[in-house]
C-alpha cells in the first residue's frame, strides 16, 4: 500500500509528460498592427502640422524619391530590370518635380510617408511596392 502511494504521483506526472504537445494557434496580428501603425503615423503627422504649422512639401519628397531611385539604379546590376525601372521612374519624378515647382501638385502625407520606408537594396518587387502608393497619391 505504501509503495503504491509512493508510485502513484510519479505515474500521474509521467503520463502528463508522455502526452504529445498540442499545436497552439496564435491569432494573426499583422493586419491590426499595420492598421495601428498607419493610424499612429497619421496622428503624428497631424500633431506635427498643428505644432509647426508646416505641411509636408511634395517638392522635397519627390526629390528624395528621385535621388533614391538614382542611387538604386547606380547600385543595381547593369542592364537589369531594377536598373531600368529605377531610371524610368526617376525620369518620371523629374517631370513631376517641375510640376510641383509650379505649385500644381498638392502636398500629400502618403507621398511624405513613402520617403521614410525606402529599402536599401530593393529587388524589382520591392521597388514596385515602394512606388505603388506614390503613384496612387500623385494620380489623385
Amino acid at each position: 500500500m505504501r509503495v503504491a502511494a509512493l508510485l502513484l504521483p510519479w505515474l500521474i506526472v509521467g503520463s502528463v509528460f508522455a502526452q504529445p504537445a498540442r499545436e497552439v494557434r496564435l491569432p494573426n496580428i499583422e493586419r491590426p498592427l499595420a492598421r495601428d501603425a498607419d493610424q499612429a503615423l497619421d496622428t503624428v503627422a497631424k500633431l506635427r502640422r498643428a505644432a509647426t504649422g508646416v505641411e509636408p512639401d511634395a517638392r522635397v519628397d519627390l526629390r528624395l524619391l528621385r535621388n533614391w531611385l538614382l542611387s538604386v539604379a547606380a547600385n543595381a546590376e547593369p542592364m537589369s530590370d531594377v536598373q531600368a525601372t529605377a531610371l524610368l521612374r526617376a525620369d518620371d519624378l523629374s517631370v513631376l518635380i517641375g510640376v510641383a515647382d509650379e505649385g500644381a501638385l498638392a502636398n500629400d502625407d502618403v507621398l511624405h510617408r513613402a520617403t521614410f520606408g525606402l529599402p536599401d537594396t530593393p529587388d524589382l518587387a520591392a521597388l514596385q511596392a515602394t512606388l505603388a502608393p506614390v503613384g496612387d497619391a500623385i494620380a489623385r
